[in-house]
C-alpha cells in the first residue's frame, strides 16, 4: 500500500507575506529612527531601526512588523501578521522565525511532488545557509532547489531561469529480515534514534538561497509495498531531534525555529568603497553579498548602524577575557592597548605571557650602582655594606664609618641608645628587610657577640635589655639579676621580667631570639595575625607543625638552605617560658658562629657542644616544648 506523503515546508509561511508589504522606501524622521517614538519590543523581542511598527518607523519593503496583542503575551510577526518572529538582529542580520508547515498529500508510487514559492522575489530575506532540512519517513528523498538566473552561451544571450540543487537526504526503511517487518530507527518506543539515513535523514544547506526556491519529494516507494507512515520535511537552524514514534505520527513538533538572512537592500551595487546610503552611523561600513549588502559597525564598535550614533565604542577592559588582555588594558577609540605591568615585559595578550624583568641584569638601563635586589615587578638598589649615598648614581655610594667593634657596640648598647631596629640598621648599614641571608646571619652573629660581652667581658656587668636599650642597668658583679619597674617594648618584652619585674641576663636572650624570628620572618615583633596571635606565637606554633614556610621570608626560604631550621630551633629555644631553660649568650653565640663555618670546621667548640645537643633535643621534643613556651605568648596577646 502506497505511503502518503505530509510535506513541512518551514519558509511557507511567508507566502503571503509580500501580499501587504508597504512601500519599498518610507519616510522615516531621525527622531523616530533612534526609537523615541516608535515601538521597540513586542512580548519578550526586542527590535530596532530598520524595522519597526507604526509608519514612519521601518524602512519599507518588508521591514514592518506587527505587533499581536491577542495572545496572553504579545506576539512579534513579520509583515501584517503571517510569520512569527523570535528574535532579530540587526547588527548582524538576521531574524528567527517560528516555522509553519504545508501538508499535501499523495497515494502514487514514484512520483516527484513539487511547491515552489515565489511571491516573495524582491523582499528582504532569503533561508540562511546555516539551517539544516530534515526528512521523516521510509523510502523517500526531499531536494531543496533554489531558481537562480544563469547566461546562455554566445552573443545576445538571454537569462533564464535555472533550478539548482542545493541541498538532498534520503530516509529508508529496510525489512527486518526475521519477521519481514519495516525498520523505522534505532531503538524502541519514543526514544530518541540518530537521524542518519534509517526512518530520518537531515542535510545542511550551506549556501544563501533567495526567496524563490523548490522542494522536491521523490517517493521510492515500491508497488505492493505496506509501508504507510506519514512523511514529513522540516527546514531548522539546529540538529534535528528525532524519535522513531514521529513515523507513526506521534510527536511531532508543530513548530521549529529557521533563520532567515535579510538585507537592507537587494542591490549590492549600491555599497561602493564600503559606503551606501543606508549606512548612516559614523564608525560603519557597508558589506556587499551575492543578494544585497549590509551595513555594519566598524571594528571596535557596536551597536545600530542604520542610525546616526548608532554604532559606539567597545570597552574591551571591561571583558579582557573575551579581548585576551592578561595586563594592564587601556580603552581608546575603536581599540584597545592590552600592555605588561609595571616591572614585566613581553606578551599581554596571552595567559601568563607577561614575564619578570630582571633589572638587575641589566645594571646601566636602570642606573643601580649599588647592591641590586631584583623581586616580582621590580627591584630594590642599595649602597653596599659600609657604604651610604645615593646608589642610582654611578659613584654615589661613599664609605661611613659605622661599622663598630662588638665591644663597640656593647658600649653602645650599654649607653641606653635606640632600640632593636636601629641596632639592625647600624649592623648593616641599610634595612635588614632587603639583605641576603648570610648578611642577616652575620647581624644576628654580631648582635650575640655585643650581648656576650656585656654580659661577661665588659669592667661592670650589664644586662642590656634587647627589648628598650634605655631601660638598661648595671649589675652587680656578684649578682645575676636586678629588680625594677617593668618597662619595656611589647614584642621583645621578657614574659618571666613581665610577671616578676627581675631583669635577668637570660631576658635579653628572649629578646634576642625575638630578633632572631624578626630577621627570619621579616615581621615585626608588633606582628598580628588574623586570629590575634602575636609574631612570637605563630613563629612557635607554626615551628611545632613543622610549617614553617608560611611565615619565613620568600628569599630567607631561598637562600638559606639547611641552616634556616637550625636558626629557627635555636629562636624558639630562646624564647621558652622560663630563663632556667634558656640557653646563655655565651652558648647562642658559639652556636651561630658553628652555624656560620660548618661547612669549613669538621669540630665544634666545646662551648657549644652543649647547645648543639639541646638543639637535637629541642628537635626531637618541640611538641612538648613548645606546647609549654606557647603558654609566654599569651600575655602578648
Amino acid at each position: 500500500m502506497p505511503g502518503n506523503y505530509v510535506v513541512v515546508v518551514v519558509l511557507s509561511s511567508l507566502a503571503a507575506l509580500v501580499l501587504l508589504l508597504p512601500p519599498l522606501f518610507a519616510a522615516v524622521d531621525d527622531g523616530m529612527r533612534s526609537g523615541g517614538k516608535c515601538t521597540n519590543s513586542c512580548g519578550n523581542v526586542g527590535f530596532e531601526y530598520p524595522f519597526g511598527v507604526e509608519d514612519g518607523c521601518y524602512r519599507g519593503g518588508g521591514f514592518n512588523l506587527t505587533c499581536n496583542h491577542t495572545y496572553q503575551s504579545p506576539r512579534l510577526f513579520l509583515g501584517d501578521g503571517s510569520v512569527q518572529v523570535l528574535d532579530i538582529s540587526v547588527p548582524h542580520g538576521w531574524a528567527l522565525i517560528n516555522n509553519t508547515g504545508m501538508v499535501f498529500n499523495s497515494t502514487e508510487t514514484r512520483v516527484v511532488l513539487n511547491r515552489t514559492w515565489d511571491q516573495l522575489v524582491g523582499g528582504p530575506y532569503s533561508l540562511s545557509g546555516s539551517n539544516k532540512i530534515a526528512l521523516v519517513g521510509c523510502n523517500a528523498r526531499v531536494d531543496l532547489r533554489a531558481r537562480v538566473k544563469v547566461k546562455h552561451g554566445g552573443r545576445g544571450g538571454d537569462d533564464d531561469t535555472g533550478s539548482n540543487l542545493i541541498s538532498s537526504c534520503t530516509a529508508v526503511c529496510p525489512l527486518d529480515l526475521e519477521d519481514m517487518t519495516p525498520v523505522f530507527a534505532i531503538g524502541s518506543g519514543g526514544s530518541s534514534a540518530a537521524c542518519s539515513g534509517v526512518g530520518c535523514c537531515q542535510a545542511d544547506i550551506n549556501l544563501d538561497i533567495p526567496s524563490s526556491y523548490t522542494i522536491q519529494i521523490h517517493n521510492l516507494q515500491e508497488l505492493g509495498g505496506s509501508i504507510s507512515p506519514t512523511d514529513l520535511v522540516f527546514i531548522s537552524k539546529e540538529e534535528f531531534s528525532y524519535t522513531n514514534d514521529m513515523a507513526f505520527g506521534n510527536n511531532i513538533p508543530q513548530a521549529l525555529p529557521a533563520l532567515l538572512d535579510w538585507y537592507i537592500s537587494s542591490d549590492p551595487s549600491e555599497c561602493t568603497y564600503e559606503s551606501a546610503p543606508d549606512c548612516l552611523s559614523a564608525n560603519s561600513f557597508c558589506h556587499a553579498y551575492d543578494l544585497g549588502y549590509k551595513c555594519h559597525c566598524s571594528d571596535g564598535y557596536q551597536g545600530n548602524p542604520y542610525i546616526r550614533g548608532g554604532c559606539h565604542d567597545i570597552d574591551e577592559c571591561k571583558s579582557p577575557q573575551d579581548y585576551s588582555c592578561y595586563g594592564n588594558c587601556n580603552n581608546t577609540p575603536g581599540s584597545h592597548i592590552c600592555d605588561c605591568p609595571r616591572g614585566y615585559e613581553r606578551n599581554a595578550s596571552t595567559p601568563n605571557g607577561c614575564k619578570d624583568i630582571d633589572e638587575c641584569g641589566h645594571r646601566e638601563t636602570y642606573q643601580c650602582y649599588g647592591e641590586c635586589i631584583n623581586f616580582p615587578g621590580g627591584f630594590d638598589c642599595l649602597c653596599y655594606h659600609g657604604t651610604d649615598g645615593d646608589p642610582r648614581k654611578e659613584g654615589g655610594c661613599l664609605p661611613v664609618k659605622h661599622h663598630l667593634s662588638a665591644r663597640d657596640l656593647g658600649l653602645f648598647i650599654g649607653l641606653g641608645v635606640g632600640s632593636g631596629t636601629i641596632l639592625l640598621l647600624i649592623a648593616v648599614g641599610a634595612p635588614f628587610l632587603s639583605r641576603k641571608m648570610k648578611d642577616r646571619m652575620r647581624i644576628a652573629v654580631e648582635v650575640a657577640r655585643a650581648l656576650t660581652y656585656l654580659h661577661s667581658a665588659a669592667t661592670v656587668p650589664l644586662i642590656a635589655k634587647v627589648s628598650d636599650f634605655g631601660a638598661s642597668r648595671y649589675v652587680p658583679i656578684n649578682q645575676t639579676e636586678v629588680t625594677n619597674a617593668v618597662q619595656g617594648t611589647i614584642g621583645y618584652l621578657d614574659p618571666e621580667y613581665y610577671y616578676t619585674g627581675h631583669l635577668m641576663d637570660k631576658s635579653d636572650v628572649f629578646s634576642f631570639g625575638v630578633l632572631v624570628i624578626e630577621l627570619l620572618t621579616r615581621k615585626r615583633p608588633t606582628y598580628r595575625t588574623d586570629q590575634g596571635d602575636s609574631l612570637v606565637l605563630h613563629f612557635a606554633s607554626l615551628l611545632r607543625q613543622g610549617q614553617l614556610v608560611g611565615i619565613l621570608d620568600p628569599q630567607v626560604l631561598t637562600e638559606g638552605g639547611g641552616e634556616v631550621m637550625e636558626v629557627a630551633l635555636l629562636a624558639g629555644m630562646c624564647t621558652r617560658m622560663t630563663g632556667q631553660d634558656r640557653p646563655t649568650m655565651r652558648e647562642v653565640e658559639m652556636g651561630l658562629e658553628n652555624l656560620r663555618v660548618s661547612k669549613k670546621l669538621a669540630s665544634h667548640d666545646t662551648a657549644s657542644s652543649s647547645l648543639v645537643s639541646q638543639m637535637a633535643e629541642h628537635r626531637m621534643i618541640a611538641t612538648g616544648d613548645m606546647e609549654e613556651s606557647s603558654i609566654q605568648y599569651s600575655m602578648e596577646k
